[in-house]
C-alpha cells in the first residue's frame, strides 16, 4: 500500500502556517500536516502533508500560487514496519553503568551493567538521541560522584528511559510525566516490562500543570 507526502516551502511563519491550515481542508484530506521552520537562518517554512491517497496537483498547485509558495513535490511512500525497521537498526547504548536495550537484544546485556529495556515504540527516548545518552551519561557521573537523589521527576519522558534508570538505582519516590499520552502510555508498559511497577508513576500533564506533579 502506498501512502504520499506533499511538501514545499515559502519565506514567513504566519504564511506557512495558513498554507497548512488551508492544506488540511483538501479532498482528499491528508491525514497529518507539518510546518516547521528550516533551521538556517533565513526564515523559510516548510509545509507539508500526508496523504493516504494520491493529492490533486491542480488542488496543490493552487494552494502554493495563493499563498506565493514554492511549487508541492509529491512523493510516493511505501508501506513499512517502522517499528520493526527501528529495532533492525538502533543498536544497544551503553551510558556508564546503563545499558538500553530491546527485547531482541537480551542476550547482549553485559554483566554488572544496569539493564533498561526500551521496545521501540510511538515515544521518544530510545537512548540514541543526543539528549537522551547526554542525562544517562551526566546522571551516571553524578552517581559516581557519590551524589543521591530520592525524589525524582523524568519531565517530559518519552518511554521513560530516564525515570527507570533512577528507580534502578533506588530513587525512594520517581514520577515520569509526558504531554503525549501515547507517551504515558508507552512508560508504563516500559516500567512494567522492566519489573518497576509501583515504582514509577507515570502521569500525563502539560509541563508542571498536573497537581501530581506539582505535589
Amino acid at each position: 500500500m502506498l501512502t504520499y507526502t506533499a511538501l514545499t516551502t515559502l519565506p514567513g511563519k504566519s504564511q506557512a502556517e495558513a498554507l497548512g491550515e488551508a492544506l488540511e481542508e483538501l479532498d482528499p484530506a491528508p491525514t497529518g500536516v507539518g510546518v516547521f521552520e528550516v533551521e538556517d537562518g533565513k526564515g523559510i517554512w516548510e509545509v507539508g502533508g500526508y496523504f493516504l491517497d494520491a493529492p490533486d496537483d491542480i488542488d496543490l498547485a493552487l494552494l502554493s500560487a495563493a499563498f506565493g509558495a514554492g511549487p508541492f513535490v509529491v512523493s510516493e511512500v511505501p508501506d513499512q514496519d517502522w517499528v520493526a525497521k527501528v529495532r533492525r537498526e538502533l543498536p544497544p547504548v551503553e551510558a556508564g553503568r546503563f545499558f538500553v536495550y530491546g527485547s531482541h537484544d537480551a542476550a547482549l546485556l553485559p554483566e554488572g551493567r544496569i539493564g533498561l529495556l526500551i521496545e521501540a515504540a510511538m515515544a521518544f527516548g530510545t537512548g540514541h538521541h543526543g539528549t537522551t545518552l547526554g542525562c544517562l551519561r551526566a546522571y551516571d557521573r553524578l552517581l559516581n560522584d557519590a551524589q543521591r537523589f530520592d525524589n525524582v521527576l523524568d519531565l517530559g519522558c518519552g518511554t521513560a528511559v530516564l525515570a527507570m534508570s533512577a528507580a534502578r538505582m533506588g530513587a525512594a519516590s520517581v514520577l515520569a510525566s509526558d504531554i503525549d499520552p501515547v507517551a504515558v502510555e508507552v512508560a508504563l508498559a516500559n516500567v512494567k516490562a522492566n519489573g518497576l511497577e509501583g515504582r514509577v508513576g507515570c502521569v500525563e500533564s502539560i509541563g508542571f500543570d498536573s497537581p501530581v506533579v506539582q505535589a
